[in-house]
């Protein structure tokens, strides 16, 4: 029988689900349903029918056999289970595992008969003769049984029955792992020796011991290399015994070193400098009682004495450099000194505190009184004078000065510092501060005022301008320099700028202001440019739709409408993809069943939550889903569990791949090459409209009204006119502005987009809308199947909503200016009439040849293969390059021819390491670890796609 369908084995487990004498219910079958040409069935219903044999028995036996009835999925996958099927003899229990080879007949159903035709015969290989640990229990008390071994004094048992899926109901006192004679132990990895325990108990590790917790050592610990401790940021390292360290060896603390007894440094070397000695502390030392010092003390920093410091020494001073006590440098004493003798001073002498002179005598010159200095006298703060003062000199005052009273100056005065005057000062004449000191703040520089400045005239100031409070300007300003201002600016007149203002900070601009929209006046901000305008400019380097150049709100503080940005993101997307797919990092040795953490990467899911790259995800999870499939039959094929001659679908896998690679890599390389900056104009509207004038400016027009258009002018009142168009709601964008006080004559009037349309009766999505042909603006719903031809010329758009019957009419939602093709169902009726009027032409002439349109299937005879011109799709492109199906014996031929079409392709499996390694070495090791790799990543992408759908904030873009 010619063969219809083409399954390969995807993966077949025996599952048993008893032991001890019960026999397990059966098998699972996975396989994958391709037709002819080779492409996937998904989502059909087939019907299969499975024979376990014995063809080595006489005229062969069938033990069992039974039917399935199955649906494929999107990938042509389906899933059942040998043993559960519809019974049609013997039974599964009865089949001889033990006694006999088993082989597995597969057949599907002809489409339409009841026969089926066989497709493969297989014989189960070892993997399903697990199904036979249903006589395990024949092994018990055997010479293998271990237990019964160890029960009858045998001073060992075989290693081997060590069981790598772990011992249940073990005994500590019996059970051993290890050996029972004078023989050492080896762990290995990989094949190479990692611990070993010797004969004689002896544990050597050939890597590194990583321990969790306490580790206890009996008796020496000799470590050859570095010992770190304490290396977190808890823990002490504390020793009961003695510390030595031998042969002279430095030793460095960096942190603590406490000491709770008695610390004795029995080095006598003397000290002659801070460097040497027996002890050297490089540091400060802190010594919290006595310190006792038998030789000199030389301290090169300060001496801080908290307590009281005597001097014992009874020698008297006569100069500087002698007496008991002698200071080569300053000495700094903060409180009292006490001098009994006389006190002589060479050189300056600075007191902190107050000074109490005592002696009254009354000074009547300049040599004479209770306190007589020969030189000038220097005083940083205030001097009160109870007395009269007189000077002879001149009075330079570069401090602070405070009068109380009238001060009469004859000569010129130089205030060098602040001038504090508690009462009013008047300045007839020209006042110069030649003080240079810059001012930062207003406490500091040349002339410092404490409160309020009345100036009466101009003000010119040569520097910049800080001013902290408010700033009231109420006639013209001009600002040739830098003006800061931290604090709130008020100006109730024009300011006026002659040069750049930078502003860093945010300006808001509240206007009372008039409301005319042609008035310059009206507006709060105005631009008054020479040939440019305004410039906007983000820090983003590719501005998306996140960033926008102009948001416009309406009262409410609700966006409008807004100018973003529309940049493509094809370098993102790319390592997006790559973090996603991320090839080489998963360790294929894990179960590919386990549960995937949630370690999505950040690039993927900033790049991914976008429209753009939202096509990109869908692109990758096809090429991973491609990939899987190919895997699977790879690893179906390569076992020999597939069906005989059909490793050439391995080729058709590969071509999936490479195609859905293509796709991807041409998807983000388009957007690569177009990713020119530009920006999208955004609003709540749906349509675009134009300024259309009336026919009558007093007619009434609302939105959602149908007006006739003549000649470019609209009225409701046109029953007959060149087109039926609607006033539009919410425009996104209006062409055509009237000129200004003449909008009254004009109306908006929607050319393309979506609009409201009033429409009386019933009404359904896909019917057209037409004019109600009374003149009242409003429009009717017609379903294309009960349209006439002269309803054609009078559609206005199509319905996209449907109407509520309770209601006098409602408004549609209606797409207009996109019904281009509404003509094309009345061309294929007129076509389809005049393919009937040949043929009866033909049959009352027969010399007439006929040439028919084609039409719809119920429209007969035509004359084209298809309904309408369409392109091949990219499987059938692909078996015109490759001229035909091949025919493959090997996974290894199947996946060469693939790989040497990839090159034709120009696809580059370099950037898939893994696949590429795939397509290199085709084992079944490999197409398994580069399947679990994948199963992995798209684990990732569906959590992804989850994560990204949770954290979507209300209203974002």
């Amino acid at each position: 029988m010619k063969k219809i369908y083409s399954l390969l084995l995807l993966n077949m487990l025996v599952c048993s689900l008893a032991f001890g004498q019960m026999v397990p219910r059966g098998m699972k079958y996975q396989a994958v349903a391709r037709d002819l040409t080779g492409a996937v069935m998904a989502n059909q219903e087939i019907a299969l029918k499975i024979n376990l044999t014995s063809p080595q028995a006489k005229g062969g036996q069938v033990h069992y056999s039974e039917t399935h009835t199955v649906t494929t999925n999107q990938f042509g996958l389906f899933t059942l289970t040998v043993g559960e099927g519809k019974v049609g003899s013997g039974g599964f229990s009865a089949i001889p595992w033990s006694s006999e080879d088993i082989w597995m007949e597969v057949a599907i159903g002809d489409k339409g008969k009841s026969s089926f035709a066989t497709l493969s015969s297989s014989k189960l290989l070892a993997v399903p003769y697990a199904i036979h640990a249903a006589t395990a229990s024949e092994l018990v008390g055997s010479k293998f049984n271990p237990m019964a071994r160890a029960a009858a004094g045998d001073p060992g048992v075989p290693s081997q029955t060590w069981s790598l899926f772990g011992n249940s109901k073990s005994e500590e006192t019996k059970d051993k792992l290890g050996t029972t004679d004078y023989m050492g132990l080896i762990f290995v990895t990989n094949n190479i020796e990692r611990l070993k325990i010797t004969r004689d108990g002896d544990i050597n590790i050939a890597n590194t011991l990583n321990v969790g917790k306490d580790v206890n050592i009996g008796r020496d610990l000799t470590v050859d290399r570095n010992v770190y401790l304490n290396k977190g940021s808890t823990g002490e390292t504390i020793n009961y015994g003695p510390f030595t360290v031998q042969r002279l060896s430095p030793t460095y603390l960096t942190g603590t070193l406490k000491v709770d007894g008695i610390t004795t440094v029995t080095n006598p070397t003397e000290s002659t400098g801070k460097t040497t000695g027996a002890l050297v502390v490089e540091g400060g030392t802190g010594i919290g009682k006595n310190l006792n010092v038998g030789g000199n003390t030389d301290l090169d920093g300060t001496l801080n004495v908290d307590g009281v410091a005597t001097v014992s020494n009874t020698t008297e001073s006569t100069a500087k450099n002698n007496g008991a006590l002698v200071v080569k440098g300053g000495v700094g004493i903060e409180k009292n000194i006490n001098v009994g003798g006389n006190g002589d001073v060479d050189g300056t002498l600075n007191v902190d505190g107050i000074t109490t002179i005592s002696n009254t005598t009354e000074s009547t010159a300049k040599n004479n009184g209770a306190l007589v200095v020969v030189g000038g006298v220097g005083i940083g703060k205030n001097i009160n004078i109870g007395g009269n003062a007189d000077i002879d000199g001149t009075l330079n005052t570069d401090g602070a000065t405070t009068l109380k009273n009238t001060l009469v100056v004859d000569g010129a005065t130089t205030l060098n510092n602040t001038l504090n005057v508690v009462g009013n000062t008047t300045i007839q004449g020209l006042t110069n501060i030649t003080n240079t000191t810059q001012s930062t703040l207003s406490t500091n520089g040349a002339f410092i005022v404490a409160g309020g400045v009345g100036i009466g005239k101009n003000l010119n100031v040569g520097g910049s301008e800080v001013i902290n409070g408010d700033l009231n300007v109420k006639t013209n300003t001009d600002l040739d320099g830098t003006l800061n201002v931290d604090g709130a600016s008020t100006l109730n007149n024009p300011l006026t700028l002659n040069s750049t203002a930078a502003l860093n900070g945010q300006v808001t601009i509240t206007a009372n202001v008039g409301n005319a929209e042609d008035n310059y006046d009206s507006y709060p901000l105005r631009v008054t440019g020479n040939e440019q305008g305004i410039i906007v400019k983000l820090t983003s380097s590719k501005p998306q739709r996140g960033n926008n150049y102009l948001t416009f709100m309406n009262g409410g503080g609700t966006a409008t409408g807004r100018i973003e940005g529309f940049e493509g993101i094809a370098d993102g997307v790319r390592s997006a993809v790559n973090d996603l797919v991320g090839e080489g990092s998963d360790d294929a040795s894990q179960d590919r069943n386990q549960d995937v953490p949630a370690n999505i990467p950040t690039g993927a899911a900033n790049y991914f939550n976008t429209n753009y790259g939202f096509g990109a995800f869908q692109l990758t999870l096809s090429l991973i889903d491609n990939i899987i499939r190919l895997t699977t039959n790879a690893i179906a094929c390569a076992v020999g569990i597939g069906i005989a001659g059909d490793c050439d679908d391995i080729f058709w896998s590969s071509v999936d791949v490479i195609v859905g690679g293509i796709q991807l890599g041409g998807y983000i390389g388009y957007n690569e090459q177009t990713s020119a900056a530009g920006v999208a104009y955004e609003s709540g509207g749906a349509d675009y409209a134009e300024w259309l004038q009336r026919a009558n400016s007093k007619e009434m027009l609302t939105y959602g009204d149908v007006v006739g258009v003549k000649g470019g002018v609209i009225s409701r009142s046109f029953v007959e006119a060149e087109k039926f168009m609607v006033i539009s709601n919410k425009p996104a964008v209006i062409g055509g502005m009237p000129e200004a006080g003449k909008e009254k004559q004009y109306a908006k009037v929607a050319f393309m987009g979506q609009v409201p349309v009033k429409v009386v009766g019933r009404a359904c999505k896909g019917d057209y809308i037409l004019p109600s042909g009374s003149a009242d603006g409003m429009a009717i719903a017609i379903a294309p199947g009960d349209m006439k031809a002269r309803d054609y010329g009078r559609i206005i758009g199509i319905a996209w909503s449907e109407a509520d019957p309770k209601k006098v009419f409602n408004y549609i939602n209606t797409a207009v200016g996109i019904n281009s093709n509404d003509m094309a169902g009345m061309i294929e009726q007129m076509q389809g009439l005049l393919n009937n009027m040949q043929v009866a032409l033909q049959k009352a002439v027969p010399e007439y040849k006929p040439m028919f349109y084609a039409v719809d299937q119920n429209q007969k005879p035509t004359l084209a293969a298809v309904d309408y011109t369409k392109a091949p799709s990219l499987q059938e492109t692909v078996v015109k390059n490759v001229g035909g199906r091949a025919q493959y014996a090997s996974l290894k031929d199947a996946m060469q021819g693939a790989k040497s079409y990839a090159a034709t392709q120009g696809v580059n499996l370099s950037q898939y390491p893994l696949m590429n390694e795939f397509f290199n070495n085709p084992t079944p090791e490999m197409a398994q670890k580069v399947q679990d790799h994948y199963m992995k990543a798209l684990a990732r992408a569906q959590n992804l796609l989850a994560r990204m759908e949770q954290s979507k904030p209300a209203g974002n873009k």
